[in-house]
């Protein structure tokens, strides 16, 4: 089964998307900061991260950068979910394997998230 992270502070989008994930065969973990994901991510490492970059405790810039420096962690897929206007060029600083720009079609989500955690897989 493909497990999926998805970080972000707004927690009605968190668990819209883990609802939606879930109805489509996929295990989900949700985090609603960037302290609370890490311990996750280093309990079991996901198949693919959906990461918000406004998160408070540790934003998402913070988190990338600790996941990078992982040797366990580094490999782990990230898209940027996000609102701002340079969602491109923050997911290219940060590492990110993909972006979605909010108010995103749920069908690029799926794809989004079949894609990278297929590659993972």
């Amino acid at each position: 089964m493909i497990d999926v992270l998805i970080v972000d502070d707004d927690e009605a989008i968190a668990e819209f998307v883990a609802v939606i994930l879930a109805e489509r065969g996929y295990r989900v973990r949700t985090a609603f900061n960037g302290r609370q994901a890490l311990d996750l991510l280093r309990q079991t490492p996901p198949h693919v991260l959906l990461l918000d970059l406004m998160l408070p405790l540790m934003d998402g810039w913070d988190l990338a950068k600790a996941i990078r420096e992982s040797a366990t962690l580094r490999d782990t897929p990230i898209v940027v979910m996000s609102a701002h206007d340079d969602v491109p060029e923050a997911a290219q600083a940060i590492g990110a394997v993909g972006y979605l720009t909010k108010p995103f079609d749920i069908d690029a989500l799926f794809s989004c998230v079949a894609t990278y955690a297929g590659a993972r897989r």
